[in-house]
């Protein structure tokens, strides 16, 4: 009677952790998808909105996202591994009916193991291929964003009219009459990024964080905040940062 009890009431835990496993499972996929086709990144994102943009959903941007989605990689790891001590008895028996040599089904076991944690903590054994960004002129990236039939009917580009990475701007010879000052292309030109801290943007431009958080009138203890939280909270846009980058570096 007692037998007869915990196995029903095992076979209950196990249907509820199968339900469980199977809602991490579409939350995952569904995460993945938000921030794959809905929360793109850095330069698709602007070339999709035109122009420099941060994007979120539910007050969290695409970063905010990954963190969920590895915690909920985690647990759904975590009810994998309950799953397979709740089904240990069932899982050897069927091990030993395909295997019947010892060694074989060690072996087997061994080399499952070793794959398993292999591919679990090999992000944390590896470094990351750092290479350089080619930096491209505002008149190249419109070119190339437009449609490959639109493209072909536009002139060829001349060398006068390619960015001119040292100087920062581009030759008077293709800026408009229209043409804004210098320091508004300069804001433009500037790559600061919602995923980026004021410590790395203080760092990346040589400025005193200090500085820098005392115009946005951010604490300096949140400093290391990404600049996507900070706006939200200290309600400010990318483009007050990038001009205070300037007005501290003396060249606005």
């Amino acid at each position: 009677m007692i037998i007869a009890k915990w196995c029903n009431n095992r076979a209950k835990v196990n249907l509820i952790i199968d339900a469980f496993l199977l809602i991490q499972l579409m939350a995952m996929a569904g995460i993945g998808f938000l921030i794959k086709y809905i929360l793109v990144p850095g330069e698709e994102r602007n070339l999709l909105y035109g122009r420099d943009v941060e994007l979120s959903f539910l007050g969290l941007t695409r970063h905010d996202w990954g963190k969920i989605h590895l915690w909920a990689s985690i647990s759904f790891l975590v009810l994998i591994l309950l799953h397979i001590i709740l089904h240990w008895k069932m899982i050897g028996c069927i091990f030993r009916q395909m295997f019947g040599a010892k060694k074989v089904r060690m072996a087997i076991a061994c080399v499952l193991l070793v794959i398993s944690v292999f591919l679990a903590a090999s992000p944390f054994l590896v470094r990351p291929e750092v290479s350089e960004m080619p930096r491209k002129g505002l008149h190249q990236r419109f070119r190339e964003s437009l449609p490959l039939a639109e493209s072909e009917n536009l002139p060829p580009e001349t060398e006068d009219q390619k960015y001119s990475e040292t100087a920062g701007t581009f030759p008077a010879s293709v800026q408009t009459p229209d043409h804004e000052p210098e320091h508004e292309s300069s804001l433009h030109e500037m790559e600061i990024y919602g995923y980026m801290t004021l410590e790395q943007v203080a760092e990346q431009f040589e400025v005193p964080v200090s500085s820098l958080c005392e115009k946005l009138c951010v604490p300096l203890s949140e400093a290391g905040q990404r600049i996507s939280r900070l706006k939200r909270i200290y309600n400010f846009h990318t483009s007050e940062v990038k001009k205070y980058v300037l007005v501290i570096g003396g060249s606005y």
